[in-house]
C-alpha cells in the first residue's frame, strides 16, 4: 500500500495532534472497496484530506483482495492493520534492504515520478529558459501530487490569477514594433541622390528591420512566459511544491537535467535550499546516469 500510494507510515504524530492517520493507522471507515476500485478518504498529516482511487487491475487486484480480507469482520472504527506500527514496518523493510524505511519509499517514489517526467523532456536545448523551467516545475508538481502536499488556496489567488490573465490580454494586443515600422516606411520612401546616401539608406533600413525582428521575437517570448506562468499558477493552486523539493526529490535529478538541457539549476531552488544542497554542485554525475537510478 505504501509503495502504491506513497502514503505516510501513519503513527509518527504528536499526541495532541488531530485525528490524522496513515498506512498503519488506517481504519475500516477510511477505505471503500467496490468490485473494481479501492477508494481512500482520510485526514493525513497536518489535517490535509487524502483522497485517492486505485483501479483493482493487474497486481492491484491482489491488493484489493488482500484489503477486503483485512477489513472483513471489523467495525468501521477499528484499525485495518491492528497491532502494526511504523517500527514493525521499518524493521521489515530493513530485512529487504538495509536502511530502507517508509520515508525512503516516499523519497524514491517522488524522485521516480520527477525523473520519469523529465526523461520525456530531456531533448529541449533549443527551447526557451522559461519553457525549460516550466517542465521542471511540472515534474515537481507531479511529486507534490503523489505525496499529497496540499496547501490552503491563498485568499487573493483568484484576483492574482485574473491580473495575470489581464496582463496577457494587454500584451497580446500590443504591437511594440509599430513605431519602428513607421520609421521603416519613411526610410524606404526617402529619395536618395548620391551613392553614399543610398548606402546610408540601405544600412538604416537594415537596422530598422533588425529592431522590428527583435521586438517581435521578444513579444512572442513575453506572451509565452505569461501563458506558462498562468498555466503553472492554475495547476499549483492548491499544491505546495516546496515540501517535495526540500525533502523528497533527489537534487541530483534537477541538477543533472538542467545541465543536460542548458537551464539554471539555481532558479528552481531558494537560496536556503541551494545552501542545503550545495554538495550537489560537486558531484560528477550525468543525467544519463542519474535518470536510470529511478
Amino acid at each position: 500500500m505504501i509503495y502504491r500510494t506513497a502514503m505516510r507510515v501513519g503513527d509518527e504524530k504528536d499526541p495532541d495532534e488531530a485525528d490524522t492517520v496513515g498506512a498503519t493507522t488506517l481504519r475500516k471507515e477510511h477505505i471503500k472497496l467496490t468490485e473494481n476500485t479501492i477508494e481512500f478518504d482520510f485526514l493525513g498529516k497536518d489535517g490535509v484530506r487524502w483522497t485517492e482511487t486505485i483501479p483493482a487491475e493487474g497486481q492491484d487486484k491482489q491488493f484489493h483482495d488482500n484489503l477486503k480480507e483485512f477489513v472483513s469482520n471489523k467495525k468501521e472504527n477499528e484499525e485495518i492493520f491492528d497491532g502494526i506500527s511504523s517500527r514493525h514496518v521499518n524493521a521489515y523493510y530493513s530485512t529487504i534492504v538495509k536502511g530502507l524505511s517508509a520515508k525512503v519509499f516516499r523519497t524514491y517514489l517522488a524522485s521516480s515520478v520527477v525523473s520519469k517526467n523529465l526523461r520525456d523532456h530531456d531533448n529541449i536545448k533549443s527551447e526557451s529558459d522559461m519553457k525549460k523551467l516550466f517542465h521542471a516545475k511540472s515534474a515537481n508538481l507531479d511529486a507534490a501530487i503523489m505525496c499529497n502536499h496540499k496547501r490552503t488556496i491563498p485568499k487573493n489567488f483568484e484576483a492574482s490569477l485574473q491580473k495575470k490573465k489581464d496582463t496577457l490580454k494587454n500584451v497580446e494586443k500590443a504591437k511594440p514594433w509599430e513605431k519602428s515600422e513607421d520609421l521603416l516606411k519613411k526610410a524606404e520612401s526617402k529619395i536618395t541622390k548620391t551613392e553614399k546616401q543610398k548606402e546610408q539608406q540601405k544600412e538604416r533600413i537594415k537596422k530598422i528591420k533588425n529592431v522590428i525582428r527583435k521586438r517581435k521575437a521578444k513579444h512572442v517570448e513575453r506572451i509565452e512566459k505569461l501563458e506558462l506562468q498562468i498555466n503553472l499558477t492554475e495547476k499549483t493552486r492548491d499544491y505546495n511544491l516546496g515540501t517535495s523539493l526540500r525533502n523528497y526529490i533527489d537534487p541530483r535529478i534537477f541538477k543533472t537535467w538542467t545541465d543536460e538541457v542548458g537551464a539554471e539549476w539555481e532558479k528552481l531552488y531558494t537560496s536556503a535550499l541551494q545552501k542545503k544542497f550545495l554538495w550537489v554542485k560537486n558531484t560528477n554525475a550525468k543525467w544519463s546516469q542519474v535518470s536510470k537510478e529511478y
